[in-house]
């Protein structure tokens, strides 16, 4: 798919009801999202799962612009204290204008990503932003190894990125990657 960054991320809130609740989500579903139509996003190795600095850009040049709006609300403290926050993003009236201008101009492109989203979606439905980023996880270890790689490996490997995968999750996030026919 040949499209501008800031075009497909447009499209990509327009696929997702014009808004995406959480940075972590934002970033798993663009990687999923991302794989289905074959798109490199430039995705590493991050904390919570793979990360993309080309998406956090791009989602921060579409908010100066004034295409996307930020709320900011608290969502309590972690183990250590540290105050934690969920970033909210959504179109504005004019990111919502011009997705739709880029949706009937670039009627394939936007088909695709419509499509694939609403995979993604359905087939995560019930699944937080903890889930997306173990199935996420695993995902980008099993590129990275090239082959099929077991459970146990994926738990073994992960550690070398200082991601911690419980079985019990790793299961759900295999069945997600299986609906998505990403892994067999």
């Amino acid at each position: 798919m040949n499209i501008e960054i800031t075009h497909f991320l447009l499209l990509v809130y327009k696929a997702f009801g014009n808004s995406i609740n959480g940075k972590t989500v934002l970033q798993k579903r663009v990687y999923f999202l991302g794989h289905k139509l074959g798109i490199n996003l430039g995705y590493k190795p991050h904390y919570y799962g793979p990360y993309s600095p080309i998406i956090e850009n791009t989602n921060s040049t579409l908010k100066a612009l004034g295409y996307i709006e930020e709320k900011i609300s608290g969502a309590g403290l972690d183990p250590s204290g540290f105050e934690m926050a969920r970033h909210d993003f959504s179109l504005t009236t004019m990111g919502q204008s011009v997705s739709e201008m880029l949706a009937s101009q670039r009627t394939e492109e936007w088909t695709r990503i419509q499509t694939a989203a609403k995979d993604i979606e359905t087939k995560s439905s019930g699944l937080n932003y903890l889930d997306l980023s173990i199935a996420a996880k695993a995902y980008f270890l099993c590129l990275n190894k090239g082959e099929s790689i077991t459970f146990d490996e994926i738990k073994k490997v992960g550690k070398d990125y200082g991601w911690t995968i419980k079985q019990q999750d790793l299961e759900k996030a295999a069945s997600f990657l299986r609906n998505l026919n990403l892994v067999q």
